[in-house]
């Protein structure tokens, strides 16, 4: 037990002398982020955040010690922030003046008059942040424009394509604090099941009780992995107000009610797409996909997956929801579950034309060949090794 504590002593002390190194790093030039931008051509959404420019913001390299990631991530959360900066967004010809509050944050909306007149059309369109001069560019992003009816995979990251064990504390405060981009670890197969809904015409979006403050490290993640690109639904620690004018504060702890906040906001922005979730076990999202599914209805619902990281004796099976724990069964899953799925297997088969599906088959009978169905086909191969018993008797 002394050990035990020995280590966690230790393990402090190191993160104390990164913060002390790390506060002297700080530069006075600004970067900006664009981690949620996405919607329709009915209405589209930017958020991003201004910061000052920190050494923790760079590439990780190859060959960086265990000290040298935990002073990356050590900087990362504590980025300074530029507040009352004004911000340019620019989108081809769309251009648009955002100012950012005291956490840094700006946010920004695109009715849809002005998307139609910008000519801003569904696909990705890059962002370019720039100050008000337009002399200095310090920050860009993509606008992800959906089809107004489609389907949208809300995708979340820790302990789904991330292997961290959101339940297990220790190991969830070493991947933060500890690995960078290039050492988290995503579980197998999980790129290639992403791609796979690029294929089906899904639009990705990526959520995360994380905080926003890891941005960077986990959008390199996604792109050193091969995951295809989307907006990043982030959790703010600063307080943030509500509608109602009231403020509300994101803490590490809160997951449930943050993340059905930000269900129900995509919702919002995409009003006719129909959903397919996939969360895990560890934060009980199997109760926030329950409860979202009977706010918008079942019938947008294609499928609430869960990756399953507890115990049996842990598990709440929740009815509609498929558990799994590999990859290929999901996908299986979810091909049955898409419309027109009688039409299509994971065998062979699928992969015919309907007028071979149709033809008859060559069997054949000794010299001679005939076509014939299947099923006559083993009749016939019945009555040939029957034949030569029945004159023997």
């Amino acid at each position: 037990m002394r050990r035990k504590n020995n280590t966690w002593l230790l393990y402090a002390a190191l993160a104390v002398i990164v913060c002390v190194v790390t506060s002297n790093n700080v530069g006075a030039e600004s970067k900006a982020f664009v981690f949620e931008a996405y919607g329709t051509s009915d209405g589209a959404k930017i958020r991003g955040r201004v910061v000052e420019h920190s050494p923790s913001l760079d590439e990780p390299s190859e060959n960086t010690t265990l000290v040298g990631r935990t002073r990356k991530s050590l900087g990362l959360l504590r980025l300074k922030p530029k507040p009352n900066e004004h911000v340019v967004i620019n989108l081809g010809n769309y251009r648009g003046v955002a100012t950012t509050d005291e956490g840094g944050y700006f946010e920004w909306t695109l009715s849809a008059s002005e998307l139609i007149k910008n000519e801003i059309k569904p696909g990705e369109i890059p962002i370019r942040i720039e100050n008000i001069g337009g002399e200095e560019h310090f920050g860009e992003g993509t606008l992800y424009v959906l089809p107004r009816n489609g389907k949208v995979a809300v995708v979340d990251i820790d302990g789904t394509i991330l292997d961290d064990e959101p339940d297990k504390k220790v190991k969830l405060a070493w991947n933060t604090l500890v690995n960078d981009s290039k050492t988290l670890k995503m579980f197998p197969g999980t790129a290639q099941f992403l791609q796979f809904l690029v294929k089906e015409n899904f639009s990705i979006v990526y959520m995360s009780s994380s905080p926003d403050q890891l941005y960077p490290r986990l959008k390199r993640f996604v792109e050193h992995n091969g995951m295809p690109p989307g907006p990043f639904v982030l959790k703010r620690l600063s307080k943030d107000k509500t509608k109602e004018g009231k403020r509300q504060k994101n803490s590490l702890v809160e997951h449930q009610a943050y993340k059905l906040r930000n269900l129900n906001d995509i919702n919002r922005l995409l009003p006719r797409h129909q959903f397919f979730l996939v969360g895990d076990d560890a934060n009980d999202d199997q109760e926030v996909f329950e409860t979202f599914g009977k706010d918008i209805g079942a019938e947008r619902i294609v499928l609430a997956a869960i990756h399953s990281q507890r115990r049996e004796s842990k598990q709440v099976d929740i009815k509609g929801q498929f558990r799994f724990t590999d990859y290929k069964d999901l996908r299986q899953k979810l091909i049955l579950s898409l419309p027109g799925a009688y039409k299509r297997t994971l065998s062979r088969r699928s992969q015919l034309s309907a007028d071979e599906l149709r033809a008859p088959k060559r069997v054949q009978r000794g010299p001679s060949s005939r076509y014939k169905t299947p099923e006559r086909a083993l009749t016939s191969t019945k009555r040939q090794k029957r034949g030569p018993q029945l004159r023997r008797q």
